[in-house]
């Protein structure tokens, strides 16, 4: 029987005004899924209603240990605070379905 995916958590992220390319994000799949789930990860903005609005972001399948550190965005964003979404997605190793993925909302800190 498989584990349980382990995922880990946003709070905030901080990145600079009007720049698509970003350094030092550390988007990672925790070594905890080696053997069972590759994640992919899918960075969203949100509108007023709390709904996607547009995809800034969304990454290959992520092996378990690794890191994404540099990403490009769709485009750069305006100095501001931005309700956003991560979403994760496992993928089970052996035949790279999905499995249930999370939503963990996120404020952009653009600076």
């Amino acid at each position: 029987r498989a584990p349980g995916v382990t995922i880990p958590g946003f709070g905030s992220m901080t990145i600079p005004a009007n720049t698509k390319e970003l350094k030092g994000i550390n988007l990672h799949n925790p070594a905890k899924n080696d053997g069972w789930y590759y994640l992919t990860y899918k960075l969203c903005l949100l509108d007023k209603n709390g709904e996607v609005s547009e995809t800034l972001y969304a990454s290959q399948l992520v092996p378990p240990g690794l890191y994404l550190q540099d990403i490009t965005l769709s485009h750069g964003l305006a100095k501001g605070e931005y309700d956003a979404v991560m979403h994760v997605q496992p993928y089970r190793m052996s035949d790279e379905t999905p499995t249930n993925s999370a939503n963990m909302r996120t404020t952009l800190i653009v600076k």
